[in-house]
């Protein structure tokens, strides 16, 4: 996977400390830290320069979570493993003053108050109302502004006292015929955002729910592996049933004592294909029965295997109930971050929309 990483990134080496003198050393460089900016990997947990990430220093607060490249094509971090898909690092969401590298309040598109009344205040000066039928001031034109809003809100209220809000900006935007044409291009011809929810409808209604189903399947085929077992060790009668009605306590306490001494039998019930229980508990004992009896050399019955100790299917059920477990999880993560990607491109758009409709 060498072959995936960036031109100025060296392959991975696992050399932690520096052999002349000593000192740990991280990053790509393979050099102490000397103080420099640095941030922490979540895939591998090894520190890198910013300088050698090509991050610039102004990005230091907006760091969510940082993935190196190693782990991002799968060397190192959970990628490794084999278990799912290699994470990508997490920005928070930038300040949308252009010279500010703050993070975005919880719900807002600013830092803070002052920033978003001075991005506010930058975009009206920007915006110039064309008249040529006479020259208007500029707070005839700021109303005319106020009055496309209004429009763009289908002349609701509500809409307008909401708009630029956090749920505003966040909602789906109707398709209005005088913006139309502004609208298709913008919003509903965007390839990447229609790529972010295909990818969304096949993790969750294919991939997610899939393995969910493989989960169920798996459940039902060990109870029915159980319920056979418990017929090979004879566990459908009660130990505690008397063959005599005048059978002494003591002789029931010492069938308990030996019923427990006893070990139990269980065939290994692997199988190529755990949604197909091929029959009843009571036919499957009685086949094995009858197999086990006429052929001892038999290993399975229906593609099922039933040696009483297995090598080569050891905790097989363990294994596969684990693989589908971390399968889901690493699905379930890609989810959330899908949906991040999906918020922010929403953002881009709706903020990109409005925007063009009040300069046009």
């Amino acid at each position: 996977m060498s072959n995936l990483l960036p031109e100025w990134c060296p392959p991975y080496s696992t050399t932690k400390i520096d052999t002349n003198t000593g000192e740990d050393v991280y990053c790509i460089c393979k050099k102490p830290d000397y103080g420099e900016l640095m941030v922490g990997c979540d895939g591998c947990d090894d520190w890198f320069h910013f300088e050698c990430m090509k991050i610039p220093e102004t990005y230091r607060n907006l760091v969510e979570s940082f993935i190196c490249p190693y782990c991002r094509v799968g060397i190192t971090g959970p990628g490794s493993k084999g278990d799912g898909e290699c994470p990508k690092s997490l920005w928070k969401k930038k300040c949308r003053l252009q010279d500010c590298y703050e993070p975005c309040e919880s719900g807002s598109k600013y830092c803070s108050k002052e920033h978003g009344k001075e991005y506010m205040s930058r975009l009206l000066n920007k915006v110039k109302i064309k008249n040529d039928l006479n020259n208007r001031y500029a707070n005839e034109s700021d109303d005319k502004l106020l009055k496309d809003v209004y429009h763009a809100t289908k002349n609701n209220v509500e809409k307008f006292k909401t708009f630029g809000s956090s749920s505003f900006i966040d909602s789906d935007i109707d398709r209005v015929d005088r913006h139309g044409e502004i609208y298709d291009k913008i919003i509903n011809d965007d390839k990447y955002y229609k790529d972010l929810l295909t990818e969304k409808d096949n993790i969750t209604n294919n991939q997610i729910e899939g393995l969910k189903k493989k989960v169920e399947e798996l459940d039902k085929y060990l109870d029915w592996i159980s319920s056979v077992n418990k017929l090979i060790n004879g566990e459908d009668n009660t130990i505690e049933q008397e063959e005599n009605v005048n059978d002494t306590i003591k002789t029931k306490k010492k069938k308990k004592k030996s019923q427990k001494r006893r070990s139990k039998k269980a065939i290994c019930g692997y199988s190529l294909n755990l949604a197909k229980i091929p029959c009843n508990p009571e036919e499957f004992y009685n086949k094995y029965s009858e197999i086990t009896t006429s052929t001892p050399d038999c290993n399975e019955i229906e593609g099922i295997c039933i040696k009483l100790r297995c090598n080569k299917h050891s905790d097989w059920s363990t294994m596969t109930s684990d693989q589908y477990t971390r399968q889901i999880i690493s699905l379930e993560t890609h989810l959330k971050r899908l949906d991040l990607s999906i918020s922010t491109r929403k953002r881009q758009l709706n903020i990109n929309y409005f925007e063009h409709i009040m300069r046009s």
